[in-house]
């Protein structure tokens, strides 16, 4: 299955100047080998809270693309978020755009 992986993240980097952005759905992609492959083939993790595992809404991978993928806390589809936090990925986000020349993204 890795070796799959690895020729088709291979391939799509020779192919294409697309960005790719992956939203992981099981805990072996928040591993630190993960991340350096991500890093590697430029693909950027999406942060997005809440996730599978508590790391999921942690920006990782490639940083030439910032996406939060916002979907609701503490119940998915549902609840709102809540000012501070609204706040508080506002700032983050404003520092990034300061200190970084990643390209910025949420929903």
């Amino acid at each position: 299955m890795l070796a799959v992986l690895l020729l088709s993240l291979h391939c799509f980097a020779k192919c294409t100047m697309r960005t790719l952005l992956s939203k992981p759905r099981h805990e072996s992609w928040f591993r630190r080998g993960a991340g350096d492959l991500f890093t590697e083939f430029r693909v950027a993790r999406v942060a997005a809270p809440p996730g599978v595992i508590a790391d999921a809404k942690d920006l990782g991978g490639w940083n030439g693309v910032v996406y939060f993928r916002l979907h609701g806390s503490p119940r998915k589809y549902y609840s709102a978020y809540d000012s501070d936090f609204l706040r508080s990925l506002a700032t983050r986000m404003a520092h990034l755009s300061r200190v970084s020349r990643s390209l910025l993204w949420w929903l």
